[in-house]
């Protein structure tokens, strides 16, 4: 049962994943290097399946991003177009200054008092 729905999983995730090839390299032929150079993706979807999305994995993979935040975005939930475009523009404002700052283009998007935090909880609550 479990090899049957494996093999059934691999069927969907390569159609899912070659119909999506299929329609981003028809856009790509219609766009400069200087503009897939510059391409961001937004992806916008529920809370549970964001971990390990098939599309997601696609685009980190294409745009050899080593994780979304920079040029893939997810969009948790935000369904309204104008929302989830703000979140893009809330990445690319925080990157650009993460990079002009801190020479880091990540950087904003965690907490800035995460690193204080990581150092000092082993003290304030031990194992």
């Amino acid at each position: 049962m479990a090899a049957s729905l494996a093999f059934l999983d691999d069927v969907a995730g390569r159609a899912q994943l070659d119909a999506t090839h299929a329609r981003v390299s028809a856009w790509r032929r219609d766009l400069s290097p200087q503009e897939w150079n510059q391409l961001h993706v937004l992806i916008i979807g529920p809370h549970m399946p964001r971990e390990n999305l098939v599309v997601t994995q696609y685009f980190l993979r294409l745009l050899h991003e080593p994780r979304e935040g920079r040029r893939v975005v997810y969009a948790e939930s935000l369904w309204e177009e104008p929302q989830a475009l703000d979140l893009l523009g809330a990445h690319l404002l925080d990157g650009g200054v993460g990079e002009a700052f801190f020479g880091d283009y990540m950087r904003m998007h965690r907490d800035l008092l995460g690193d204080a935090a990581s150092r000092y909880l082993p003290r304030l609550l031990p194992k």
